[in-house]
């Protein structure tokens, strides 16, 4: 079945897969490995901020003293790079082309959330103390920004290819759904960043992500073969 497949059709999932890698965050410690230099902690800005920030984007783990919290790295493999999920999403988005000139914008900007993300992961090289927690913090939500502008066009090229009447259920299933996706992943976004909830709500709602990212994807799966013009009605 699977050989039956077109290249098309294997852009599609690829998308799909791309977001999926983007979504999971499944990360393991790598214990004492740390390229980057020693962070410095600014006792004279909130220790909170500067944790959660750190911990969000590299990890980190801090030691409470008398008078200050000391912070330090913990860095920590994510075993579905994000940065996986964009080259993915930007190679295969550039094969449907033909089908919606939308396309090009989600392979554009897939490609510049990989700069982002090198960005991002590149600043404890040149930035430290406060510097590094405001630029992560903004450049953060730029790439959770940058995430949803994918998103979104990804969707409009999926309805795009969905014109007429005929496909006015499907392109309201797969606008929906991913709505309510992105709103969930926006709540879970900030959770992970605060740090403060407990792990069962979190599993909870990461569960939730799951299920509505699933059901996103089942619509956009459903009417594969009219996105890639195989069948018509």
């Amino acid at each position: 079945m699977l050989n039956k497949f077109s290249k098309e059709k294997w852009a599609v999932i690829a998308i799909i897969a791309g977001f999926l890698f983007i979504m999971f965050d499944q990360n393991l410690s790598l214990g004492g490995f740390c390229p980057y230099p020693d962070y410095i902690t600014s006792y004279d800005y909130n220790s909170e901020f500067q944790f959660y920030t750190l911990d969000y984007l590299y990890g980190a783990k801090h030691q409470f003293l008398l008078t200050s919290t000391d912070i330090f790295y913990n860095l920590k493999l994510d075993i579905f790079p994000d940065v996986l999920g964009f080259i993915l999403i930007a190679i295969a988005a550039a094969k449907l082309v033909r089908f919606s000139k939308l396309f090009n914008i989600v392979s554009i900007m897939s490609w510049g959330s990989v700069v982002l993300y090198g960005i991002i992961h590149i600043m404890p090289f040149f930035l430290n103390g406060m510097q590094l927690s405001y630029a992560g913090f903004f450049l953060g939500i730029a790439m959770f920004g940058m995430e949803a502008v994918v998103g979104y066009a990804f969707v409009s090229a999926i309805c795009d290819t969905l014109s007429g009447f005929e496909h006015r259920q499907a392109r309201r299933a797969i606008v929906l759904s991913w709505f309510v996706t992105i709103v969930i992943n926006a709540v879970v976004c900030v959770l992970r960043w605060v740090n403060v909830i407990s792990p069962s709500l979190l599993v909870t709602y990461e569960v939730l992500q799951l299920g509505l990212n699933i059901l996103f994807y089942y619509f956009v799966y459903k009417d594969i073969d009219y996105i890639v013009k195989e069948k018509t009605l």
